[in-house]
């Protein structure tokens, strides 16, 4: 998941995944159960969540997650601190990326 994610938007867009869900648990759920899935997208603010997003699949969940993402959507967990830096910086060494 996280090879795709990063070969869809490169490291910003898999660091932003990690720190909304640094589980990549696809059936997560917050913000009082109104967000979902693997970027935490809340259903009051975004009506056009696909049915495959809610179902699991984790490559609709990437694919929607990217769209929103490279159209603007603020996503606000990569901006967190964590150990005196931005979560975003801060996971740069959870992961290593291969072609």
């Amino acid at each position: 998941m996280v090879q795709y994610a990063y070969k869809l938007g490169g490291y910003d867009f898999a660091a932003m995944i990690e720190c909304e869900n640094g589980n990549w648990n696809v059936h997560a759920r917050g913000d009082s159960g109104e967000a979902y899935w693997l970027c935490q997208m809340n259903r009051l603010y975004h009506k056009d969540i696909p049915q495959a997003y809610y179902d699991g699949v984790w490559q609709v969940q990437i694919e929607y997650c990217y769209q929103k993402w490279s159209k603007g959507t603020a996503f606000y967990w990569p901006w967190r601190i964590i150990k005196g830096k931005k979560c975003y910086e801060y996971v740069k060494d959870r992961f290593t990326y291969t072609e």
